[in-house]
């Protein structure tokens, strides 16, 4: 076998192992039926609304020693009062960038939310609302234009397959380069 074809067909096999290597590396993350996070999320969402819901449903008018919540935000008051009153009775567990908040009035047709996943809704025109929430360091802030359940899902799944094609460009890279490499070493004849 002469040098230039032994070269051209090594060229050929290293660009379709680099590639297949990579691909199956990356693919994963290119997968539509991928689970977006934030199901907890949205679950402890709609649940505190629900138990909010109830709780400022058995309130009566005359009541003197207790007062609808009409917005939820994490105050350790809130927090307090969650984990004191028996008729809501549940533990906010969610992960590090979330943050419970409140858009419109709970007492009526408003709803829990989260500052990073944003609304368990999908209706348009609450891009247009406002959230309130709580940040320790900043105190109560309104926040507008939060992403509805499906945009979420939307940008996290575009988010990853920008991070797969990263990964594919990168590790064809990796993989191409060690077998140049290992070409070399064990035919350095022929490289």
């Amino acid at each position: 076998m002469s040098e230039t074809k032994f070269k051209k067909i090594a060229l050929a096999v290293k660009l379709i192992l680099s590639a297949a290597i990579a691909l199956l590396t990356g693919l994963p993350n290119f997968s539509p039926a991928r689970s977006v996070p934030g199901g907890e999320c949205y679950e402890t969402c709609s649940k505190l609304t629900s138990r909010i819901g109830n709780y400022n449903a058995q309130i009566s008018p005359a009541d003197q020693k207790n007062a609808p919540m009409h917005v939820f935000t994490e105050t350790p008051e809130n927090i307090a009062f969650l984990k004191n009153e028996p008729s809501i009775d549940i533990s906010l567990q969610h992960g590090p960038d979330c943050v419970y908040g409140t858009i419109g009035d709970l007492a009526e047709d408003g709803f829990v939310v989260c500052r990073y996943h944003g609304t368990y809704n999908d209706s348009p025109e609450l891009k247009n609302r406002e959230a309130t929430f709580f940040l320790p360091d900043k105190g109560i802030v309104k926040v507008k234009g939060l992403p509805s359940k499906s945009e979420f899902a939307k940008s996290f799944r575009n988010e990853l397959r920008f991070y797969a094609i990263v990964i594919v460009i990168f590790v064809f890279i990796v993989v191409f380069i060690l077998f140049s490499v290992l070409l070399k070493f064990f035919f350095p004849k022929y490289s």
